[in-house]
């Protein structure tokens, strides 16, 4: 019986590294998250955050989402107001996606049972 004890735990801890959750490059994911809202924001350096979470589907780290909401400047130069939205950083790339035109997208993606990373992601997001 003890013998059986053993095999179980070096086998537990054996495949314990192949069981546990891909986990993603977040300062890589930053970066392309930066670049993104560069290029879908008219005035990226205005853009404000508010409430962003960040995370990963369990046992693929191969993307991360950032949810929250954002205030950026329009092409007239104004603040829009609060959005929310949802930034998607997968395969070197990002999209950005916000509720006044992708509502049902926004919701249903930050919705998703994320694995949550932790960390100040409105301040990891902002223009540096």
């Amino acid at each position: 019986m003890q013998g059986l004890r053993w095999a179980l735990v070096l086998a537990l801890g054996v495949y314990q590294p192949a069981l546990a959750a891909k986990q993603p490059d977040l300062e890589k994911a930053i970066t392309l998250a930066r670049m993104t809202l560069d290029t879908y924001l008219a005035d990226y350096p205005s853009a404000r955050f508010q409430d962003v979470r960040a995370g990963h589907p369990p046992r693929n780290g191969d993307y991360v989402t950032f949810c929250g909401a954002i205030n950026a400047r329009n092409q007239a130069g104004s603040y829009s107001g609060w959005e929310g939205f949802v930034l998607v950083v997968s395969g070197g790339k990002g999209r950005l996606y916000l509720a006044g035109r992708d509502a049902l997208l926004v919701d249903t993606l930050c919705n998703t049972k994320l694995v949550s990373i932790p960390g100040d992601h409105a301040a990891a997001l902002a223009h540096p």
